[in-house]
């Protein structure tokens, strides 16, 4: 296309053309089928779940038909340990150093002498 022909090109919003009946036609009716097929859509993905829904709530109705009776004293008991374990003392700054030792006495039994020695650590 030349300069000249895209200075004629237009497209108008006012359809005074004899063909304006058929393109306002043929938008309608793409609209209409667009929005059928989407509705089309919904309707087979919502059915879809529903029915997987539905199956697996009847196979879960069949398997399980019973269910557990609770022991409400077990229940209560862990409730109380549960709460004991959340509030727990704070720790005290007293607490025993397992890396000191205090002093250590060694005998020997089997010289005459019998010798103690401390040691500390350093």
């Amino acid at each position: 296309m030349s300069a000249n022909n895209l200075k004629n090109f237009k497209i108008s919003l006012r359809y005074k053309t004899q063909f304006a009946f058929w393109r306002m036609l043929n938008l309608l009716i793409v609209g209409i089928l667009l929005i059928g097929s989407g509705f089309a859509i919904y309707f087979v993905c919502n059915n879809i779940n529903n029915a997987l829904e539905n199956t697996t709530l009847i196979i879960n109705l069949k398997t399980n038909a019973t269910f557990d009776s609770l022991d409400l004293k077990n229940y209560d008991t862990v409730n109380k340990k549960i709460k004991q374990k959340e509030n727990l003392p704070a720790l005290t700054t007293s607490t025993r150093n397992i890396f000191e030792y205090g002093p250590i006495v060694t005998t020997t039994t089997a010289s005459t002498t019998s010798s103690s020695t401390t040691t500390s650590p350093q």
